[in-house]
């Protein structure tokens, strides 16, 4: 922000700054993830993730959710999955994605941008519980 005291709005934001730190994260997932990578360039986004329990002792359940964090300002005009394990739950351009595994091995969830569409601001919907 160029002044703190007011709104992080219009010129009170630093776009280049905000482009720079504002990425995809996973925000909740239902295993360990094994590969988590954000590509600036193309705004490619893929985790990988095992359905195992941090402890290692015991796995998610088929059915299981895992919530990823999806910034507008990487993809404002929306975004694209693929998934491999499990299926996207949540609506099309929500801002957090939400996937259902369906299987006990490896999960991958890949992300890409749109040409047209957009992106929701940042939503946990009843259907996903971690």
């Amino acid at each position: 922000m160029v002044d703190p005291s007011q709104p992080p709005t219009g010129s009170n934001i630093m776009s280049s700054t905000l482009h720079s730190l504002a990425r995809p994260y996973p925000w909740a997932v239902a295993g360990t993830p094994r590969l988590w990578h954000f590509s600036r360039g193309n705004r490619h986004f893929r985790l990988r993730y095992r359905p195992t329990r941090a402890s290692g002792k015991g796995i998610f359940r088929k059915g299981s959710c895992t919530q990823v964090f999806i910034p507008r300002v990487q993809y404002p005009h929306g975004y694209r999955t693929r998934v491999h394990g499990g299926h996207v739950i949540s609506a099309p351009g929500a801002g957090v994605l939400e996937v259902m595994s369906t299987t006990v091995k490896d999960i991958t969830i890949d992300v890409r941008p749109r040409e047209k569409g957009f992106t929701r601001l940042p939503v946990i919907t009843p259907r996903c519980r971690p």
